[in-house]
């Protein structure tokens, strides 16, 4: 049975303040709380075993039994370097980098020389935009010369806009392949699309030399350089995030607004479509059945054909539903058709990478969401929850607010006009959309 649990505090730990607030919220029955309380704990001070045992008691209690496993073993092997990778490596996989770093941290002080350890600690750095601190741990290896060791390390440098040796490296790599096709032909395929991802992105940060028009802020350069696509609305204080949001409540005029902005993009880069198409899901469908009113063309909703449709517009609301049409892949870039997804969450890796994003937040809610309990301003009593409204209803108000795009809308669009046959789509940027990854040298503020 659940009962207050005692914590002593350890000494002089930096994580004590963070300690007494888990184990208060433990109390109140408020694990998930208390767990994030423990994560920056573990941040500050990844030894303190109290910081352990109090995380596998919330974790008992939410039914984690695959995690109180790894933190067992890792509490029971406090020096063992493995157990540590083992419990790093577990939230890896499942892209909770910023809770795998303590863990790979306190693994990769155990055993400084273990390649594994090193690559998965840096990996979880440059995914938590801390590329140079990546290269630093990869740099004390004595052993380097392995592929996945290397590959890293160059992309760290990528993003950090340090170019020397890239080249060289996938021109190596590449006559080392083919000189070995018959001994790793189970991994050529990843090899191989690991070394043009590089090769692409190293093209277009090179093409940002001798550019006119600079970009606006630096997640707009940064997007195109890691993936080839744009973005149609920043947040103007860029030192917060880049130009990326936070947390966004929607309002009509502002759908209406980015929706126009799409329309004058696609019109200026010529690829106007013909048909939109739209994901299942009931914001995709509103934004596409809107689309297709200001396009005057045909909608419909995705399936396994008209993924390939020529001279087609795929709407999303968000990113992440790429990931839910299990049956359908987006890689594929077919003539004249464009990508395009209204969030594009920026802690949140994905199957595909947008060519055309309406904006970066953290979370993001259409005006027409019901996103909790709503309160009237004066009696600050609840309101009653408001019906549904009906999609082509809520398109015509979407489409009933009267917009203007601003002039700094053709600062964006100058950039992208310049490198427009480099962005996803483009003559000159290849058939496949890559995935997104949260892998960037743009810090930004977030919530846990």
């Amino acid at each position: 049975m659940l009962g207050s649990v005692t914590v002593a505090l350890n000494g002089k730990s930096p994580a004590n303040e963070d300690l007494e607030m888990a184990k208060k919220a433990y109390d109140e029955k408020e694990f998930e709380k208390a767990l994030r309380y423990l994560i920056f704990g573990f941040e500050k001070d990844n030894a303190n075993k109290l910081l352990y045992d109090l995380t596998m008691k919330c974790l008992d209690e939410l039914g984690a039994e695959d995690e109180v496993e790894l933190f067992n073993n890792a509490i029971n092997n406090f020096k063992d370097g493995s157990e540590f990778y083992n419990l790093g490596y577990y939230y890896v996989t499942n892209g909770s980098y910023r809770l795998a770093i303590p863990f790979l941290q306190r693994a990769n002080k155990l055993l400084p020389q273990d390649n594994d350890i090193a690559l998965e600690l840096a990996i979880a750095l440059t995914a938590h935009f801390r590329p140079r601190e990546a290269q630093e741990v990869l740099e004390n290896l004595e052993d380097a010369g392995e592929f996945w060791v290397a590959y890293q390390y160059l992309w760290c440098s990528l993003l950090l806009n340090k170019r020397k040796g890239i080249k060289e490296f996938i021109a190596f790599a590449e006559k080392q392949f083919n000189e070995n096709k018959g001994e790793i032909e189970d991994e050529l395929e990843e090899y191989t699309g690991a070394l043009n991802k590089l090769q692409q992105c190293y093209e277009r940060i090179c093409l940002m030399d001798n550019l006119k028009n600079k970009p606006q802020s630096p997640i707009q350069q940064w997007q195109f350089v890691q993936y080839g696509g744009a973005i149609l609305d920043y947040f103007e204080e860029t030192t917060v995030a880049g130009g990326r949001y936070v947390a966004l409540f929607g309002q009509y005029a502002r759908v209406h607004l980015i929706l126009k902005k799409l329309v004058s993009m696609l019109d200026s880069l010529n690829r106007r479509p013909l048909i939109v198409i739209s994901l299942e899901d009931r914001n995709s469908v509103i934004l596409g059945k809107a689309l297709s009113k200001m396009l005057n063309v045909e909608f419909q909703l995705i399936d396994e054909e008209n993924i390939g449709y020529n001279d087609g517009l795929i709407v999303a609301s968000s990113a992440n539903e790429f990931c839910y049409c299990e049956d359908i892949d987006f890689s594929g870039i077919t003539k004249n058709q464009t990508v395009f997804a209204f969030n594009l969450n920026w802690l949140s890796d994905c199957c595909t990478a947008p060519d055309i994003a309406g904006m970066m937040t953290q979370s993001y809610f259409f005006p027409w969401e019901s996103t909790g309990v709503n309160f009237n301003v004066d009696s600050e009593e609840e309101e009653a929850p408001q019906p549904e409204k009906e999609e082509d209803e809520i398109v015509n108000e979407i489409l009933s607010e009267n917009v203007e795009i601003g002039e700094e809308f053709k600062g964006i669009l100058n950039f992208y006009l310049e490198i427009k046959d480099y962005l996803k789509g483009g003559e000159k940027a290849g058939d496949k959309r890559l995935p997104f990854n949260t892998d960037s040298p743009v810090e930004g503020a977030y919530f846990c």
